[in-house]
């Protein structure tokens, strides 16, 4: 239990006080709120949830400019990521106990950013300046406080929020202690964090009336997934096509054969290597592919570079040591939407730890400002199907990011062998409203990832597949009113064994901006049906980066973009 006994069964004698308080003070103090084991959970829970939290540094010019600076995690991230502080926020305990102190029936929030959210001041100087709040009650739980500065101050029935910088009450509180307040009414703030320490707590909202909507833009400021600036994250990308600043370029080496189940090879895999993989899944690639792969992403790193492109490399992992695939292809795992980069649950087992390759460059971006978050993982065994049309099932969120393109404002998916219905609720759930997440109807019983399906090359322009998206499908999809360049056909086999991808691979390009597109050499059609179309080609050769399985935009993540968010659709 959360709550301390003494607090779900308060005694009138209590109850008297606290509301005596609140209507004296409009604020009653509830010291040792949380249980001992309660305020461990909560804190590891914060602790957890603190990682995927968005750093804010600005002024709210709604609450007369006053300053907020500090990390901030609204509800429908939490929701994606937590059970615990939900619960606690709808316990009929809670709400009967704020019930019976301010003397009326409480009601919870059931939509809104700020119902629950976790507030963290983390470096010398954050604070959460003077506010008044758009709903009339706030419980305040505290999981972490710091040995100097970071109190709350609060000021009843002030005249501007400005007031509590001078005339205030200063609560003193302990980790585990909660206090109520009343919120719409009380200008507070919390004062600044000292050299030391930290103060992390949760804020829960309330109504005294059946919900109404808040009045303010403040929580869409403070608890939107975007940072206070854009362009201070090291991290931003919107499209696929803005032009290109920073990239993460895969590695080949160490990449193995991977190793799966039955039922998802055979849905995934060229049917005529699918004995291939079930025979030797776990070994390493052929080392002759290997090194030519390898040699073909260091030339690809090499031309983005030149064009200007600062390119990042992961590491390289004996993936056959470890169970696991490859690390030449960041885009299948990593999800960047604007300031954000997102770790995709991933359905194969080979590829549960595959962000291990690029973990020193995700902690780098997210100490700069990035958003760095992992969508919740499950056992693959889980998520597995049995039957149906996919050879995943709905148990458990599962996606891989390369199973969306990004169109600014609008994100476009796919259902597939390895992305379930309960994946793309999870990243609607996480991204909010910021963007709007639309499933594309594709008429592949293969599908595994979309950049071969469609792919927008600039705003208006998209390249698509036309055995596996339809005319009507395209109409129904935010491509309704783009021009189409319907790819001529499938690159015929070659020298080099495509045993991880059909002939579609050919698109499977990168955008470097509105113009320059780089394609694989030997794909001469599509490059010239680019070029009737305005484009650029810069033709390399990749076919042995296909055989492990991808080829220039699995292979590529952009990381930063210059562009901003906007609608194409």
């Amino acid at each position: 239990m959360l709550i301390r006994d003494e607090w779900t069964a308060c005694d009138e004698s209590e109850l008297k006080r606290l509301g005596s308080d609140y209507d004296s003070n409009a604020f009653a103090v509830m010291p040792g709120f949380l249980s001992s084991p309660g305020l461990r959970l909560l804190a590891k829970e914060t602790g957890r949830l603190l990682d995927h939290s968005v750093r804010k540094d600005f002024q709210m010019e709604c609450m007369d400019g006053s300053t907020r600076r500090m990390r901030t995690l609204g509800a429908p991230v939490i929701d994606a990521l937590s059970t615990l502080v939900p619960d606690l926020y709808y316990s009929p305990d809670l709400l009967q106990l704020i019930g019976d102190i301010v003397g009326q029936e409480v009601y919870p929030l059931y939509e809104d950013v700020d119902r629950y959210v976790l507030n963290s001041l983390v470096e010398p100087g954050d604070t959460f300046g003077a506010h008044f709040d758009d709903y009339p009650l706030s419980v305040v739980v505290v999981v972490e406080v710091a040995p100097e500065g970071a109190r709350p101050r609060l000021l009843q029935d002030a005249a501007s929020v400005l007031g509590v910088m001078d005339e205030y009450v200063e609560v003193e509180l302990a980790a585990g202690d909660a206090y109520l307040l009343r919120s719409d009414t009380t200008a507070h703030m919390v004062s600044p964090l000292g050299r030391t320490g930290r103060r992390l707590g949760f804020n829960f909202a309330y109504a005294l009336s059946p919900q109404t909507t808040g009045g303010t833009e403040s929580p869409g400021l403070l608890y939107s997934r975007t940072q206070s600036s854009d362009e201070t994250s090291p991290v931003n990308s919107y499209t696929e096509w803005d032009p290109l600043e920073e990239v993460i370029v895969g590695v080949a080496t160490g990449s193995a054969i991977p190793r799966e189940s039955e039922r998802m090879i055979r849905a995934t895999m060229p049917e005529e290597w699918q004995d291939m993989f079930l025979a030797n899944g776990g070994s390493p690639f052929p080392a002759e592919i290997v090194d030519a792969a390898q040699e073909e992403l260091d030339r690809l790193a090499d031309e983005l570079s030149g064009m200007g492109v600062t390119v990042r490399r992961p590491d390289a992992v004996d993936w056959a040591g470890r169970g696991g695939y490859t690390s030449a292809m960041p885009r299948d795992c990593l999800l960047v939407v604007g300031s954000r980069i997102i770790e995709a649950p991933m359905a194969w087992r080979s590829r549960q730890e595959e962000t291990t390759a690029y973990r020193a460059l995700l902690a780098e971006y997210g100490a700069g400002g990035a958003a760095w978050v992992s969508a919740p993982r499950s056992d693959p065994d889980r998520v597995a199907a049995d039957s149906g049309p996919w050879a995943v099932n709905e148990s458990a969120p599962a996606f891989d990011a390369a199973d969306f393109v990004r169109v600014g404002r609008d994100i476009v998916g796919q259902l597939s062998n390895v992305t379930n219905r309960a994946g793309v609720r999870w990243l609607r759930d996480y991204l909010g409203t910021d963007f709007t997440v639309t499933l594309l109807d594709v008429d592949d019983p293969h599908a595994m990832h979309i950049d071969a399906t469609v792919l927008p090359l600039r705003p208006g322009v998209v390249l698509v597949n036309p055995t596996r998206v339809s005319e009507r499908a395209l109409a129904r999809s935010p491509f309704a009113r783009w021009d189409k360049i319907v790819a001529e056909g499938p690159r015929p086999a070659g020298a080099v064994p495509r045993c991880m991808t059909s002939g579609w691979i050919n698109m499977n390009v990168l955008s470097v901006d509105e113009e320059r597109v780089v394609v694989d050499s030997c794909d001469v059609g599509l490059a010239r049906q680019l070029e009737r179309h305005g484009f650029q080609p810069i033709p390399l050769p990749f076919q042995h980066l296909n055989a492990i399985g991808g080829s220039f935009h699995c292979a590529a993540l952009d990381v930063r973009r210059r562009g901003t968010r906007e609608s194409y659709v």
